[in-house]
């Protein structure tokens, strides 16, 4: 059995995973979204000065707004490949991708929310992320070509994509150990929101598997019960430079 404990993503084993729409990327590399998903402004979730001292929990109070899915599949010349992705807005996602002879396949998802901050003063939000987790690694026969991989990322990234906070939750490879695993987990953590600034705030997840010939891999990832609760308190003064004398 796969121990609960986060270990980091083995040896880099496999000469090209499928990469989503585009053709093939490097070793172990999966697909990558766009570094924000777009999202209309009249979906976002606006937060003002008022809601300093509040409380927001999804999603009870509404739906997450973002629930983004993907994924791909290359059987090779004569080898099977099947990657599969989901998520919705009730704090639901999964991934998983199987791949046999030489076939490899990758699937992904984020899920979150996109918040428009229209206030005049910098404000903080202490961010809670909890939720439930299903992990499942194979990979027959141990071999540098048979490789399955998981990974699950907390992510804050303004409107243009920028990072600000991003946070490994899970990296785990079948060169470390294969099986399935059960779990709670939870991440808490603080940012800064500045003035008329868009935010988006997400849960990524990311499955694929790669083979050889006469090999087979398969990973599968599952979140449930995602829920996301953001609290709002004054932020940090604005700093002001000395009058000069």
């Amino acid at each position: 059995m796969m121990q609960d404990g986060r270990r980091r993503i083995g040896r880099c084993s496999v000469a090209a995973v499928v990469a989503a729409w585009v053709g093939l990327a490097g070793c172990g590399a999966g697909m990558d979204f766009a570094p924000s998903v777009r999202v209309p402004p009249e979906q976002r979730q606006v937060i003002t000065g008022s809601f300093v001292g509040k409380e927001v929990v999804l999603p009870k109070a509404q739906p997450f707004n973002i629930h983004v899915k993907q994924s791909a599949q290359n059987p090779g010349a004569n080898g099977t490949a099947q990657g599969v992705a989901d998520a919705n807005g009730w704090g639901e996602a999964s991934c998983s991708t199987s791949a046999g002879d030489g076939g490899s396949a990758t699937g992904e998802f984020r899920i979150g929310q996109a918040i428009d901050y229209r206030g005049d003063v910098p404000v903080t939000v202490a961010v809670r992320v909890s939720f439930k987790l299903v992990h499942e690694l194979t990979a027959e026969p141990v071999a540098p070509g048979n490789l399955a991989q998981l990974s699950l990322t907390v992510a804050v990234r303004d409107l243009a994509g920028r990072v600000n906070r991003k946070i490994p939750m899970d990296s785990l490879s079948s060169d470390d150990s294969c099986g399935k695993a059960t779990r709670s987990d939870v991440q808490e953590f603080t940012f800064v929101m500045a003035p008329d600034t868009s935010y988006q705030i997400t849960l990524d997840g990311n499955a694929s598997a790669a083979s050889e010939k006469g090999g087979k891999a398969a990973a599968n990832l599952v979140v449930n019960n995602l829920q996301m609760t953001m609290q709002f308190s004054a932020g940090p003064a604005p700093t002001t430079a000395p009058a000069p004398k």
